[in-house]
C-alpha cells in the first residue's frame, strides 16, 4: 500500500492536471493543518493518509529513520518500509512496532499514537554493518551487535543466510551468545535481518595476521582493527563459514599502556632464561611470515614450582591476557581434541599458540599437535557433497609448558618424535634452564601483573614491522629478515655442525632477531641478554633434544627402554624361560630371552614380533644393519642378521635378532647423529 501510494504522490507531482483519488484527497485537505479543524471522518481519513502516503510526518514514527533502515544504537527507532510497521533497537532488546488500527482510535484527532509493541529479543541486538570477505574467497554477510547478559558487547560477522536457517538453530546460535530470543517471533527476527540495509561495510578476515592488499600494502588484522590500515577500514578478523556465527577469534586484548608492561613485566622477564625465552618466540610469531616457515616452539618440562607457568604467563601478556583463571586469557590447556587444537591454530594465525598441562593431553592428541603446528597445515575434509573444504593454515610460535617433554609423551603412545619435528619444537628441561631460585614474592607479582598490564607489547612489535615495510618495500623486509636470520644463525652454529643442527639454529636465529628488533622498536629494554639467551636454550637443545632429531638413535633408544622394563616378564632368561617342546613354545606370549654373555654384558635375543612390540615399524633392514655397523646386533651365519637360535637339545630352533646389550647401550649414550 505504501509503494503505490508513493507512485501515486509522484504521478500527482509530476502531472498537475491529472485528477485521481488521491489529488481529490489531497485537494480536499489542502491548507488545512490541524487535524482538529476536521470532522471527526474526515481526521480519521487524514490521519490514516498521512501514515501510508506520507509516513515521515507521522508523529509516532523517528522522521530521520524511515524508510532508510539506519542502525541506531542509542535507542532509536530502526525502520523498513513496511508501512505501518518498524524495528526499535533500544536498552530493553529489539522489538516490532506496528500501527494498528485500534492504536488510531485510541489515539483520538490529536493524541499521540503509541503503536503496538512485540518483543523479539530481550537484550540489545542490531546490525552494524554489512561484512564483505577481504580475500573474496569467503561468503558475505552481516555484522552483527549484541549485549549478552552480563552486560558486554560483543561484536561478530555471521553469514548471509543465517537468517535463513531453522528457528531451533537460529534461537540456540543467539542463546550460546547470551542473547535471549522469544521462539514465537523467530520470523520477525530474520525479517529484520533480511530488510536491514546497513550503510556502511566491514572487511571481513578469514583468520588474524598478516594480509597483503593492492599495490603490496601489507597490514595485521586483530580483532580490535588493522593494524597499518588505520582510518582507513574497519576489520573483524574470524571469516564467515555459512555454517552459523563464527564467534571464534584470538585471545588478543589490550589493559595497561606499553610502559607498564616494561616496567612490571619484561624487566624482571630479563633476570630468567626461560622467562625470557618465552617473551621472544611470542614476539616471533609474525616473523615467521618472512621467513617462510610455518611454526616453530619451545616446550619446557620438568618439576612443579620451577616457574615453567609464569613464563607461559609472560609470553601470553605480549598479546592478551596472561592470567590462568579466565575464558579470555591467551593460556589455553592441552586436554583437547585434534580438531579443536586445528582451529586454535588457524585462530592464531601469526600469534602465538599457549598451552600448560600437557599431562592432560593424550599422548595421541600431543604427537598429531606437534606435527600439525609444525606443517602449519590442517586435515583435508569434504563437505557433504564430496566437494572439497579449504584447507585450514597458520603460521604460529607454541609456547608450551609441562611436567614431561614433548618426546616422552609421544612415545608413551607408542610413537615417536620425527626429526622434521624436533628441529621446530625444542623440548628443553626446566632444571637447566631456570635459575638456582625463584623468588616467591616476584614471582606473585607477575602473575598479578599478567592479569592487569597485558597485550600493548605484541601490537607495538608489528607497527613497527609495518613501517619499516613501509620504508623499504615488501620485497626489500623479507630479504633483511633473511639476511639477518642468516647472520645470526651463522654465529650460533658451528660450520661443520650437522643438518639439524642448521636447521635448529636457523629457527633460534629468527627468535634471537626478532629480540633485537623489539628493542630497536621500543618495545624491549636494551639490557634485555636477547644473544646470551638464545645461545643458552641451543645449547641446551644440543645436549638433551639434538639426538631425539635421529629416527635410528630414536629406535635404539626406544629399544633399550623395552628391554630394561620387559627383562623377566615377556623377555625370559634363556636357562629357566625355555619352552618344553614344539607346541609351547608356538604358543609362548613372549619377546624373547636373554642370557649373561661375560662381564657387564648381556645377548638380547628377540622374536620378529618382539622387536615389532618394541619399536614399531622403526627397525626397518636399514636400521637394523646400521645397529650392526653400531656393534649393537650381532651378526651370525653368513653375515645374516637374522640368527638360529637353539633353546635347548631336542627343541626346534627360532630366528631371533642378537642383540649385545652393552653394544646397544653404547650407541645410545653415544648420542650419534
Amino acid at each position: 500500500m505504501f509503494e503505490e501510494a508513493r507512485k501515486t504522490k509522484e504521478r500527482v507531482e509530476e502531472d498537475p492536471t491529472e485528477t485521481t483519488p488521491a489529488r481529490n484527497k489531497t485537494e480536499q485537505f489542502k491548507g488545512s493543518t490541524e487535524l482538529s479543524e476536521l470532522s471527526q471522518e474526515d481526521a480519521d481519513r487524514e490521519r490514516k493518509r498521512r501514515l501510508h502516503q506520507s509516513p515521515r510526518d507521522d508523529r509516532s514514527l523517528p522522521q530521520e529513520a524511515w524508510g532508510s533502515t539506519l542502525v541506531k544504537t542509542n535507542g532509536t527507532a530502526i525502520c523498513t518500509p513496511l508501512g505501518r510497521s518498524y524495528f526499535e533497537v533500544s536498552d530493553d532488546g529489539l522489538s516490532l512496532l506496528y500501527i494498528a488500527d485500534k492504536d488510531l482510535d485510541e489515539a483520538g484527532p490529536e493524541g499521540a499514537i503509541v503503536p503496538t509493541r512485540v518483543r523479539i529479543s530481550y537484550q540489545p541486538l542490531s546490525v552494524l554493518a554489512n561484512a564483505q570477505p577481504f580475500d573474496r574467497t569467503g561468503g558475505h554477510g552481516l555484522i552483527l551487535k549484541y549485549r549478552d547478559r552480563s552486560g558486554a558487547e560483543n561484536t561478530i560477522p555471521i553469514p548471509a543466510a543465517f537468517y535463513s536457517r531453522p528457528k531451533d538453530q537460529v534461537v540456540g546460535d543467539l542463546a550460546n551468545l547470551g542473547v535471549q530470543v522469544e521462539p514465537e517471533q523467530h520470523g520477525e527476527l530474520n525479517r529484520y535481518l533480511a530488510l536491514t540495509r546497513p550503510q556502511r561495510s566491514w572487511a571481513v578476515f578469514p583468520q588474524s595476521g598478516w594480509n597483503i592488499g593492492s599495490h603490496d600494502t601489507v597490514f595485521f588484522a586483530l580483532p580490535s582493527g588493522a593494524i597499518g590500515l588505520e582510518g582507513q577500514s574497519i576489520l573483524v578478523p574470524g571469516g564467515i563459514t555459512g555454517k552459523g556465527l563464527a564467534t571464534e577469534m584470538p585471545s588478543v586484548g589490550a589493559s595497561g599502556d606499553l610502559e607498564q608492561w616494561q616496567t612490571s613485566i619484561a624487566g624482571p622477564a630479563s633476570e630468567n632464561p626461560w622467562w625470557c625465552l618465552a617473551t621472544l618466540v611470542s614476539l616471533a610469531a609474525p616473523l615467521m611470515m618472512f621467513t617462510g616457515d610455518p611454526g616453530l616452539g619451545v616446550h619446557v618440562s620438568g618439576r612443579t614450582s620451577r616457574g615453567k607457568t609464569i613464563g607461559l604467563q609472560i609470553a601470553a601478556s605480549v598479546w592478551g591476557n596472561g592470567s590462568k583463571a579466565t575464558s579470555d586469557s591467551m593460556i589455553r590447556k592441552w586436554n583437547a581434541t585434534q580438531n579443536a587444537f586445528e582451529g586454535l591454530a588457524a585462530v592464531n594465525n601469526d600469534l602465538p599458540l599457549c598451552l600448560d598441562e600437557i599431562h592432560q593431553a593424550a599422548p595421541e592428541v600431543v604427537a598429531k599437535v606437534a606435527y600439525m603446528v609444525a606443517d602449519g597445515v590442517g586435515k583435508s575434509r569434504l563437505n557433504k557433497d564430496a566437494s572439497l573444504q579449504a584447507t585450514r593454515r597458520w603460521r604460529t610460535t607454541l609456547i608450551s609448558t609441562g611436567e614431561k617433554s614433548i618426546a616422552d609423551t609421544i612415545r608413551e603412545a607408542g610413537g615417536h618424535l620425527s626429526g622434521g619435528v624436533g628441529v621446530r619444537i625444542f623440548d628443553i628441561q626446566a632444571d637447566e634452564i631456570f635459575l638456582p631460585s625463584l623468588d616467591v614474592n616476584s614471582v606473585r607479582a607477575l602473575e598479578r601483573a599478567c592479569s592487569t598490564v597485558f597485550g600493548t607489547a605484541g601490537p607495538e612489535f608489528v607497527r613497527h614491522i609495518t613501517k619499516r615495510i613501509s620504508q623499504t618495500g615488501l620485497t626489500a623486509w623479507e630479504a633483511h629478515v633473511n639476511s639477518e636470520v642468516e647472520m645470526r644463525a651463522a654465529a650460533l652454529v658451528a660450520i661443520d655442525a650437522s643438518a639439524a643442527e642448521r636447521r635448529c639454529g636457523f629457527r633460534l636465529a629468527a627468535v634471537w632477531f626478532a629480540g633485537d628488533l623489539a628493542i630497536e622498536a621500543g618495545v624491549l629494554p636494551e639490557e634485555a641478554k636477547i644473544k646470551a639467551t638464545i645461545q643458552r636454550a641451543f645449547a641446551l637443545w644440543r645436549k638433551t633434544g639434538l639426538a631425539t632429531t635421529d629416527d635410528n638413535w630414536r629406535c635404539a633408544k626406544d629399544l633399550l627402554e623395552y628391554i630394561a622394563s620387559h627383562k623377566g616378564s615377556s623377555i625370559v632368561n634363556l636357562g629357566t624361560g625355555t619352552p618344553q617342546g614344539e607346541a609351547e613354545f608356538k604358543h609362548a606370549p613372549r619377546d624373547g630371552w636373554w642370557e649373561e654373555t661375560g662381564t657387564n654384558d648381556e645377548s638380547i635375543y628377540l622374536l620378529e614380533k618382539g622387536i615389532r612390540n618394541a619399536v614399531g615399524a622403526s627397525a626397518s633392514q636399514a636400521w637394523l644393519k646400521l645397529a650392526a655397523s653400531k656393534a649393537a646386533l650381532i651378526r651370525h651365519q653368513k653375515d645374516r642378521l637374522k640368527h638360529r637360535l637353539s633353546l635347548r637339545k631336542g627343541s626346534p630352533t627360532v630366528q631371533v635378532y642378537h642383540f649385545a646389550l652393552r653394544g646397544l647401550s653404547a650407541w645410545v649414550e653415544e648420542g650419534d647423529v
